[in-house]
């Protein structure tokens, strides 16, 4: 969930700062604003605060909640994301989580089951 108070504060910085500033006038914002902003103290401090909000791919995944899929699970594991928040936000319990993870043939971390040996 994106976080209020830091996007009110990037706005705040930009209407204070960015919309006066003599440095962008006539530069395109796709390439000029950007290379001067980086210079820039508050450009910088926008861009730190702009981290705050960002909003991973492992994250959107996980809000699917109970409609992630087997491959939304492994591509979980692969970003190496706690079993726990995996299962939780499937809403399981550990051990639903390690049975569904079983009849899909692999272990709670993604690994293939090996196969008993017959005697």
């Amino acid at each position: 969930m994106i976080d209020v108070k830091v996007l009110n504060q990037i706005t705040d910085l930009e209407k204070k700062n960015c919309k006066s500033c003599t440095k962008t006038v006539g530069a395109s914002h796709a390439n000029g604003a950007q290379k001067i902003c980086k210079e820039c103290p508050i450009g910088k401090k926008i861009r730190k605060l702009g981290t705050k909000l960002e909003i991973t791919r492992a994250d959107k995944v996980l809000s699917k909640g109970e409609s992630m899929t087997f491959t939304d699970v492994c591509f979980l594991l692969e970003q190496n994301v706690q079993m726990k928040r995996i299962y939780s936000a499937l809403g399981f319990r550990k051990g639903e989580y390690e049975t569904y993870m079983r009849r899909h043939g692999v272990d709670p971390r993604g690994n293939p089951l090996r196969k008993a040996a017959t005697k």
